[in-house]
């Protein structure tokens, strides 16, 4: 098995008041070493949290660094156990038309530069997973173009690298889209579905909302065969893991 999570952070600001970073790190520390995922996708992790995440989470190599010009501001990091996958390639693009100038964006779209990181990891395990790309990403909250954009830039790098070698390949993120919005129909235009469909909605707040919408996903190409799915939406002693629910999704197999 192979269990997945795509997990939102949340920047640390105090502007969260009570549900501020500082607050929620025991228990954000606690329940990641309690659910122990194989593999993890982080979105909005600043230089200080990335650093305490590695020295937290004992046995995780963490891959990616921050958006900024100067490589500082939010990361997209990928942390996957390294007694069980050895790390066979690594890169992290700029979503925008200069992929490779840190710190770019699309015209269109906020201030806030957007990123993905891919990587090529291999299952140590003797009936394990194989060699498997793992890609983690951010896009953007405001312009539906950079969204779109940056959708199709993610398609096209996995298709690129599929062209030297195909493996199966996950996706986990932050879309900032509704399952029903253009960027997703880009990642379904590429044989990707959403393997955390059933989970319902993530984004909450800090439990403000309602009726959270759904805009964290765990993609994968249909021949991915899941045993569960849930978000780790449980409150302890009145904190949120973050404004988002976490997503797991466990992967039984890649189906032939």
């Amino acid at each position: 098995m192979l269990k997945i999570v795509s997990y939102n952070l949340r920047l640390d600001t105090t502007h969260d008041g009570p549900q501020a970073f500082s607050h929620r790190k025991p228990y954000v520390r606690d329940r990641l070493l309690e659910e122990s995922p194989d593999i993890i996708g982080f979105q909005e992790v600043l230089p200080h949290m990335l650093e305490w995440l590695r020295e937290n989470l004992d046995g995780y190599q963490f891959l990616g660094y921050g958006r900024g010009k100067n490589f500082g501001d939010e990361a997209n990091p990928v942390a996957f156990k390294r007694d069980r996958f050895e790390l066979q390639y690594f890169d992290q693009r700029w979503l925008s038309d200069t992929p490779f100038e840190p710190g770019s964006r699309f015209a269109d779209q906020s201030g806030c530069p957007r990123i993905f990181v891919v990587c090529t990891l291999r299952d140590r395990m003797e009936d394990g997973f194989g060699r498997f790309r793992f890609v983690n990403t951010h896009l953007d909250h405001e312009r539906d173009y950079a969204k779109i954009e940056g959708a199709k830039q993610i398609i096209a790098e996995i298709e690129r690298l599929d062209s030297q070698v195909k493996l199966p390949t996950v996706i986990t993120g932050d879309f900032n889209a509704l399952p029903d919005s253009e960027p997703l129909a880009v990642f379904a235009g590429a044989g990707y579905v959403d393997l955390s469909a059933s989970s319902g909605g993530t984004f909450h707040g800090y439990g403000r909302v309602e009726a959270p919408g759904k805009i964290d996903y765990i993609m994968a190409a249909s021949t991915v065969k899941v045993s569960s799915v849930r978000l780790w939406d449980e409150v302890r002693d009145g904190l949120h893991l973050s404004d988002h629910y976490p997503v797991e999704v466990c992967v039984e197999s890649w189906e032939e």
